[in-house]
This record gives C-alpha cells, sequence and structure tokens, in this order.
C-alpha cells in the first residue's frame, strides 16, 4: 500500500459488536478518517472488500460465521501483498496465540482495552509503514543458518540494509551449534528444513543451553499450515517468517519478537 494522507484512507471495520464499531470509528473520525464502511462478521467484510477495496481493514478475532484469520487468509491469499493492512483487535493475550497470529500474515494488533493514543500509533505506524526496531549497536550477532546459498545471501542483505553489522552465516544447524558453545548471540533466524538436524530441533536444542535459552530465534520456511505453526511456536520458536517474503515482513517479524525478548 502506498502512504496516503489519513483523510484519503478507505477503512473496514470488522466486529460483531456493534458498539465496537461505533467506538472504533469515532476513534478514526478523530484522526481525521472519514471514509469508513462496517460489517458485523467475516463473511460480510469480504463481499465490501471485493467490491470496494480497502487500504485498511480493522477486524475482531473471535466472530461468529468467519474468524478474523480467516478473513485475512481469504483477502490475502498471496503473502506478498501489500495493497492493504491487516489489523487485528483482540482481548487474547497468550503470547504464543499473538505470535501464531503474526505468522499468519496480521500486519500488527492491538489488545483490548485500548486507549486512543496507543490506537492512533497504531494506525499511523501501518499506514506509514514506520516500525520501531533499535538495532543495538555493540555486542550483538546475528547468527543465520540455511542450507540454501541464494536464500542465505538475501537474508544476509536485508540483515545488513536493516543495520545489523555482526552477521555470522552457517549452512547447517551443528555448525551453528558448535558456534554458540563458545559465542553469545543476540539473535537467530534459521531454515526449517535442513538435512543434519532441522530447525524445529535446532531450536530445541538452543532452548535447552543456558547461554541461549532466552535468545530471539526466527524460523524461516515455507511451511504454512496453522498447524505447522503452532508446532513451531510450541517448540520454542519467538518468531515465523514464511517464504517468499520482503524486508518489511522481516522488519516487522524482527520488532515484534526483540520487543517481546526485551520484556521477557
Amino acid at each position: 500500500m502506498k502512504n496516503k494522507e489519513l483523510s484519503d484512507l478507505k477503512v473496514l471495520i470488522v466486529d460483531d459488536i456493534a458498539s465496537a464499531r461505533s467506538l472504533i470509528s469515532a476513534a478514526l473520525i478523530d484522526i481525521g478518517i472519514n471514509q469508513i464502511s462496517t460489517a458485523k462478521d467475516g463473511k460480510e467484510a469480504l463481499r465490501i472488500f471485493r467490491d470496494d477495496p480497502q487500504d485498511l481493514i480493522i477486524s475482531d478475532w473471535n466472530m461468529p460465521k468467519m474468524c478474523g484469520l480467516t478473513l485475512l487468509k481469504n483477502l490475502r491469499p498471496n503473502r506478498l501483498d501489500q495493497s492493504f493492512k491487516f489489523l487485528l483487535i483482540t482481548s487474547e493475550q497468550n503470547s504464543k496465540k499473538l505470535r501464531e497470529a503474526s505468522a499468519l500474515g496480521v500486519d500488527d494488533y492491538i489488545i483490548k482495552p485500548f486507549n486512543r493514543t496507543v490506537f492512533e500509533k497504531k494506525i499511523k505506524s501501518l499506514i506509514h509503514n514506520k516500525i520501531d526496531l533499535n538495532v543495538p549497536k555493540r555486542d550483538f550477532s546475528v547468527v543465520v543458518v540455511e542450507d540454501s546459498r541464494s536464500t542465505l545471501l538475501i537474508l544476509g542483505d536485508i540483515l545488513e540494509d536493516i543495520g545489523f553489522k555482526d552477521i555470522v552465516f552457517f549452512e547447517n544447524a551443528t555448525e551453528a551449534l558448535g558456534y554458540l558453545r563458545n559465542n553469545r548471540a543476540g539473535l537467530i533466524l534459521s531454515d526449517w528444513h535442513m538435512p543434519d538436524i532441522d530447525g524445529i530441533e535446532f531450536c530445541r536444542m538452543i532452548r535447552e543451553r543456558t547461554r541461549t535459552r532466552n535468545t530471539p530465534f526466527l524460523i524461516v520456511t515455507a511451511e504454512k499450515k496453522p498447524e505447522m505453526i503452532r508446532l513451531a511456536i510450541d517448540s520454542g520458536v519467538d518468531g515465523y517468517l514464511i517464504k517468499p517474503f520482503h524486508q518489511e515482513t522481516i522488519l516487522r517479524e524482527l520488532a515484534r519478537v526483540m520487543s517481546f525478548s526485551d520484556n521477557k
């Protein structure tokens, strides 16, 4: 989605509770957004969107007929489609479920109840692609484990563009484990399917070590089925990047994961 002025945005609010739709509409109007449509469930939202594509979808998670995540899956079959943004509103505070939502393509989420200052910041960050990621300047290495040379190079280029300086690459988990036995890492990115030790087993081994128990761990994979995402998260994975990906996707997931890590 190209940057637009708030007054030019078309926003679709999806919530099965009328008072919630009214509250969100009022908050949007207060910050200068007036082109607002509403739907009481995912099915109605799909019909509205297909007739009149929107710039931003603000959706509840749990709704009758079609939940927010199923709505997103129908709206964005191609994960690289950034023609609109999707903000999930939920009372869910289980970190595993929120990580699953992020892995399934939610651009951001906000926890109920929320105040208007937080709401406004979320909206503006999404619309203007503003992502707060403070890249550590010192004593912070990133370990990347990927058996595909081309993917390894792409990840390296993106991480360097983001601002990471100390990046260490490995083509298998065995070598990475040897390195991590004597060296600290601030962040680990790993492929899932690798010939010796796969990414999930690698993550489990990382979590068993005192030195790396709390190190943020992102899995990079083409696996996009919800049950596979849950398996990864249950194994200790903090972030989930589905191939193919672009820089903004990685940046958002890194910001979320590193923010979560800071609060552990």
